[in-house]
């Protein structure tokens, strides 16, 4: 195990410079726990960087990096189990680090406050909108049209009659792109669409050889594997001492709980067989696209299960600051009719709110300061109605949240995750162009 892991830093360190590898091994749960608790026993992060520099990674100083700063020591036996991750049975949970409404430096500012490279990290600024909401749900479903969702014949009762009046109505709330996977790659990784991702990526295919972000933090070309240098909301979370988790239903199957399955890189995608024997498609779990998660660890790690959510759910303190949640095709509303022959479309998307929502809301870390933001992140084609087939809505429940209010601005993915950097405290992301919605569900903190 430890030899795997020694491997996948190797492979990873030869696509950085020396400072963002090192930002990046701070960050990786699998780069901490495995390599630190089995390979060096438990001597911490100073330690780690030292090995790897006799590696002959060139720049790895001799010191930590501050990100990894105040993370709780892994214990033996999730040393053990994350080193295995890929594999293992069960879901390790790793120690759930303390929070701070102040951010951390992040391994990338495209479009965050300005620092001098080279210089240090700068002075942290000043989040008007972080603290309140320290707790993120995003579920994610298909849709079958905006008034499908929430008009006066909606087909998803549960949400538009029981959720509805308990929160704020995001009304212009889009997508990105008629295909699905690069409205949910732009929720964490705010990248834009490229030939390959409208395309739901058949194939697993790494971007090209050099394939690096530009300025901008887009990575230019065509491709469905982004690079170790993509960075994706996950890695700003770990950078800045937050916790998060993806949820993933259909992991879990007559062998056993898996996590972060994704297909081999550069091979087909057969999750996408037109006769799957389970409903679990990759492509509702953006995080297995990002070789910054892949290559590290945190995916092995973090995305898991959706079983693994009510334990996960049962304490404060192990509960994430930020929970992506994505059912599995049937219960997403994506097919008319699911694998079971049971019925689909939007009456199993709104079945599974219904079991999901109230284990959420009747949570500790949601009823402290959470927030529970319901979104579409595919559409089936032109709805019924004639209406724009774009226009898909979504749901912002929180104590936080006016109850019945209606936000009319114009949102999307990449508003969402706009939304949650600001909320979170963690630099922005994707376009700058993206609307955020922070301001108006918790305003200025004066």
């Amino acid at each position: 195990a430890m030899s795997r892991s020694l491997r996948s830093l190797w492979r990873a360190s030869g696509r950085l410079s020396g400072g963002r590898f090192v930002a990046l091994v701070a960050s990786s749960t699998l780069a901490t726990t495995a390599v630190i608790g089995a390979a060096l026993g438990g001597a911490g992060d100073s330690a780690l960087l030292a090995a790897l520099a006799n590696l002959g990674v060139a720049g790895a100083p001799t010191q930590a990096s501050p990100a990894a700063a105040g993370q709780a020591p892994p214990t033996a036996a999730d040393a053990a189990l994350q080193a295995a991750a890929p594999a293992a049975p069960v879901a390790p949970r790793p120690a759930v680090p303390a929070r701070s409404n102040t951010p951390a430096a992040v391994l990338d500012r495209p479009h965050g406050p300005s620092s001098d490279a080279g210089s240090g990290p700068s002075q942290p600024p000043a989040w008007p909108y972080a603290g309140r909401v320290k707790h993120v749900f995003v579920v994610t479903l298909h849709s079958s049209g905006y008034d499908s969702a929430f008009g006066e014949r909606s087909q998803m009762p549960y949400l538009a009659t029981t959720l509805r009046p308990k929160g704020a109505l995001l009304s212009g709330y889009s997508l990105i792109d008629a295909a699905g996977l690069p409205n949910y790659l732009a929720m964490i990784g705010g990248q834009q669409p490229n030939d390959q991702t409208r395309a739901e990526c058949p194939r697993f295919n790494e971007f090209p050889a050099g394939a690096k972000p530009d300025r901008q933090g887009q990575v230019p070309g065509s491709g469905c594997v982004y690079p170790v240098e993509a960075i994706t909301l996950a890695d700003q979370l770990n950078s800045a001492g937050l916790s998060w988790r993806a949820y993933v239903e259909g992991m879990a199957d007559a062998r056993g709980p898996r996590n972060c399955v994704h297909p081999g890189l550069n091979t087909d995608d057969t999750t996408q067989s037109e006769s799957p024997s389970h409903e679990y498609v990759a492509r509702h779990n953006p995080f297995v696209y990002f070789l910054s998660l892949l290559d590290l660890g945190a995916c092995a790690t973090n995305d898991v299960p959706l079983e693994q959510l009510d334990v996960d759910l049962g304490k404060l303190a192990t509960s994430p600051s930020y929970s992506f949640i994505s059912s599995d095709l049937c219960r997403s509303g994506a097919e008319p009719t699911c694998a079971d022959g049971s019925q689909g479309g939007p009456g199993a998307a709104d079945e599974f709110l219904a079991e999901l929502v109230p284990r959420i809301l009747d949570s500790a870390a949601y009823k402290r300061d959470g927030l529970l933001a319901i979104v579409f992140a595919e559409g089936g084609g032109p709805p019924a109605d004639g209406g724009d087939s774009k226009r898909v809505g979504a749901l912002l429940i929180s104590p936080f949240a006016t109850p019945g209010a209606t936000l009319a601005g114009d949102y999307d993915a990449y508003g969402l995750l706009r939304s949650t950097e600001d909320l979170l405290g963690v630099s922005r992301r994707g376009p700058r162009s993206a609307a955020s919605f922070a301001p108006a569900l918790v305003g200025d903190r004066d």
